[in-house]
Formats: C-alpha cells, sequence, structure tokens
C-alpha cells in the first residue's frame, strides 16, 4: 500500500514539473528571452547584501563571457547618439593600445570626420543651447551602466552584454592644436588619457600621453557664474574617484579636496545663460 502511494505522489509531481517545463518554454518563447531584453535574477537566499552579490558577480560574470566585441568602428551607424561605439573600448591594462589608438588620430579633422570616427568636437552651442548628440548619448548610456551595475538587497540586474563603451573628446588650444581625451567605460570603471602630443607649448611626459587614471562615478554639476556683467552657469563633467557619489558628495569632494585628479577629474566644461 505504501508503495502505491508513493508511486502516485511521484506521478503526480512528474506531471507538475512537465507542466511547469512547458510553461517555461512556452513564456520564454512568447516573451523573445535571449534577446537584447533585461533578465532579472532573485537573491533566493535570504540571508545577506553579501551573498547577493557574490550571485551577482557569478551571474554577470558568466555573461560576460559570452558578451561579443563592442567596437563596431568599421560599421555604419545612422543614429548620431550611438556613433561613440566608433571608438575602440580599452580598459586600463591596454596602454599601448590606447596610446597606438591616439596617436593614429589626425592632428587637423572636420566635424564631418570626427563623426565617423565617433570624435566628440565642439561640446556645446551656446548660440543654439545646443549639446553635442553623440556626447549625450555616451553620458546616458554610461550612467544607465552606473546605475545597473549598483548593488541593492534582495534583486540583482543581469544584462545580456557587459556594458562597455569608450568616447573620444577634441579641443584646439588657441593655437589651433589638437588635444584628445579618451574615456573608457568597463562594467563601472572609468578610464581616461589624454594626449597633448600635438600641443606644441605644453607636454606633461615626453611623449605627450597622459595616464590620468580609474574613477568610478562621472557627474554632471552646475555652478553661478558670471561673464562681465551677465549672470551665467559653468557646466563641468566630471569622473570622481568614488562609486554612485551623491549630489552633495560631488560638492564636498569639490570644496575639500585639493588635490584634483586623487578625487575627481573634470573632463570638460562650458558656460551657458539658459542653465
Amino acid at each position: 500500500m505504501y508503495i502505491m502511494g508513493f508511486l502516485k505522489i511521484k506521478m503526480v509531481i512528474n506531471k507538475y514539473w512537465k507542466a511547469l517545463f512547458m510553461f517555461i518554454a512556452i513564456t520564454q518563447i512568447i516573451c523573445g528571452c535571449g534577446t537584447k531584453k533585461t533578465v532579472y535574477c532573485i537573491d533566493t537566499t535570504g540571508t545577506s547584501h553579501t551573498a547577493g552579490n557574490a550571485a551577482a558577480k557569478n551571474m554577470y560574470g558568466n555573461i560576460n563571457k559570452s558578451a561579443g566585441d563592442e567596437n563596431i568602428e568599421n560599421e555604419s551607424i545612422e543614429d548620431e547618439s550611438l556613433l561613440y561605439k566608433k571608438v575602440p573600448v580599452y580598459g586600463r591594462n591596454e596602454k599601448k593600445k590606447i596610446k597606438k589608438y591616439l596617436s593614429s588620430l589626425p592632428d587637423e579633422i572636420t566635424e564631418e570626420e570626427a563623426k565617423k570616427k565617433g570624435i566628440v568636437m565642439k561640446l556645446y552651442n551656446g548660440n543654439k543651447n545646443n549639446f553635442n548628440t553623440m556626447w549625450n548619448g555616451f553620458y546616458k548610456y554610461v550612467r544607465e551602466g552606473e546605475k545597473a551595475l549598483k548593488q541593492q538587497d534582495g534583486v540583482i540586474k543581469c544584462y545580456a552584454k557587459p556594458f562597455k563603451a569608450a568616447v573620444v573628446l577634441l579641443r584646439y588650444t588657441t593655437e589651433g592644436d589638437a588635444c584628445y581625451t579618451y574615456v573608457s567605460f568597463i562594467e563601472g570603471r572609468y578610464y581616461v588619457m589624454t594626449d597633448n602630443s600635438r600641443d606644441k607649448f605644453m607636454k606633461c611626459t615626453g611623449d605627450g600621453i597622459d595616464e590620468i587614471g580609474t574613477f568610478k562615478s562621472i557627474r554632471r554639476r552646475k555652478e553661478k557664474a558670471r561673464i562681465g556683467d551677465k549672470n551665467c552657469y559653468h557646466v563641468i563633467y566630471s569622473v570622481f574617484k568614488k562609486p554612485y557619489i551623491s549630489g552633495k558628495e560631488v560638492k564636498k569632494v569639490i570644496k575639500k579636496d585639493n588635490s584634483y585628479a586623487s578625487k575627481y577629474y573634470d573632463l570638460f566644461s562650458y558656460y551657458t545663460y539658459g542653465g
């Protein structure tokens, strides 16, 4: 009798397991799992924040291994906000590659040629209050990456591909020499290098290419300023050593820190009357 009862229970369990697997399979087909949709991984341990972090690390690590190369330098991109994807993505352990890439950039370049290479120039047009679309696309993407990688109790967000991008900022000196800044973002870490090799009047190192360092946050801040007899705003984009830094913390760092690149680094700034 006990054997018969056990067999019946086993049959019921098998039946429900089959139904469950069928439901999962149908759900995957309907929702299109495997495409570029966000996957949410729930920490079922219910123990601690540390356990959740470990689960996230394992899950995200598996996804990273299967992710493809983000560099699409030779592909056509119509959306101007995605043109930064033309820039090859290198991390802090690939300094030679970054130097080689920066050295390959031209001394002079038109705005259209810059777009083709994913180089950001003419960051802000004060007359039209128009900001560079490519920079906006990069900034939006990396801020999304920061938020996605932020550790939260219980819930861990996992994405189909790791957050990985780079951008090159170009400015000209008053003498007309090109100066480049390379900024990469790989899984929550920013890496910054500058290339002043073309600046005839200022070189910090022998080859003019300097390693600024690794940072964990990028933020936009706005300070009151004055040009002539008019009030305006000084808008500054900076990277910070502290992860997930808040607006209040940014003000404290800027106010108290005197060592500059040890805690933050200003990428570029501009003045505006509209804010």
